[in-house]
């Protein structure tokens, strides 16, 4: 619905009610599709292979003529050297791994070190070596032994209910 400029918007308060999610808007309730919060927030800091592309009417050009298949993956493939290509490996299947166990209750993010971001995530939490796992922005696992991060993970989704409520 359309409104004049400079009308307001109206008020919108979320509420999390049981399962289902309501949403309230000028005095009504209307049911929304069930959302559950994610208990645990898992940021990964790794030097990621990175693949340079067009914009996106020329990739839609190339994507359609087959001819930049094989570079692409030729990019990827050197990107990183193969010791990095190793430690990302290991680090993809232990996401994976994660995901499997714990599913729906684990958000990943996965922000290469070399980036802006990742530069000024490891300078607020006092990283120097990569990959390094923070969880909930409060601990911080580093290095490809996982076996600590798994522990840390998995002490926070026991301390934290299978589902948060926003009051």
């Amino acid at each position: 619905m359309l409104r004049p400029y400079g009308t307001p918007r109206p008020r919108t308060a979320i509420n999390w009610n049981g399962p289902s999610l309501t949403h309230m808007r000028a005095g009504s309730m209307v049911a929304r599709e069930t959302m559950r919060a994610p208990s645990v927030v898992i940021e990964i800091l790794a030097y990621a292979p990175a693949a340079f592309f067009h914009c996106m009417h020329c990739e839609l050009i190339w994507r359609e003529s087959g001819v930049r298949a094989k570079d692409r993956r030729e990019q990827l493939e050197t990107s990183l050297p193969e010791d990095l290509q190793r430690q990302y490996q290991q680090l993809s299947d232990w996401v994976h791994g994660m995901m499997e166990a714990h599913g729906p209750r684990l958000r990943f993010r996965i922000i290469d070190a070399a980036s802006v971001e990742g530069w000024l995530k490891s300078l607020w939490h006092g990283v120097r070596r990569y990959p390094a796992v923070i969880i909930d922005a409060k601990e911080t696992c580093i290095g490809t032994r996982f076996e600590h991060a798994t522990a840390l993970v998995e002490r926070r989704l026991a301390a934290v209910p299978k589902e948060r409520r926003l009051e």
